[in-house]
């Protein structure tokens, strides 16, 4: 599982580790925004009203965030599940979709400073995430708890450097 905030570089750096985690052609990215499209069954690109964001909706995805890791890791697929994972029950949930199978479980917090993440998010182009300047500047008052079996990672610096520190914490892949 990789979460943080929006801006921390989730979505890529699971696009660039992804083809070292497991058999080929490698990990089958499951991301929350995408999911959060397909359950309002709308293209991955269209942008969802602020008041679709409600707590129920949330629960919503991950749910199915859960069940579609905990499926695809029963059939042998390896997975990264890609959300923000912002509070202690969201972290341990996916973490129990693994522990079904059972199978290894790597949770990584992505950190980085809010003029990293709020310019990264300004920079997206199309994208399935609705997070915007204005959302990630008020993630950053998020009480986000006790990471206990979460690995940090840093992602000041330029994703790939970013992606080759994921690896020799992950100890996959050539760094």
């Amino acid at each position: 599982a990789i979460g943080g905030l929006s801006g921390t570089g989730k979505s890529s750096l699971a696009r660039m580790i992804g083809c070292d985690i497991g058999r080929i052609p490698g990990a089958r990215i499951l991301r929350n925004d995408v999911l959060r499209k397909r359950l309002a069954g709308v293209p991955p690109e269209t942008r969802l009203a602020a008041s679709t964001y409600t707590v129920a909706a949330a629960e919503r995805v991950y749910e199915a965030l859960e069940i579609a890791a905990s499926t695809m890791l029963a059939n042998g697929q390896s997975v990264i599940a890609d959300a923000v994972f912002g509070s202690g029950v969201e972290r341990d949930a996916i973490k129990a979709s693994a522990d079904t199978v059972p199978c290894r479980f790597d949770g990584i917090w992505l950190t980085a400073s809010d003029h990293t993440r709020l310019d990264r998010v300004a920079h997206r182009k199309t994208d399935a995430s609705d997070a915007n300047a204005d959302v990630a500047l008020a993630q950053s008052h998020l009480q986000i708890g006790d990471l206990a079996y979460w690995r940090s990672v840093s992602t000041d610096d330029p994703l790939h450097v970013a992606a080759d520190n994921l690896r020799a914490v992950l100890s996959i892949g050539a760094t």
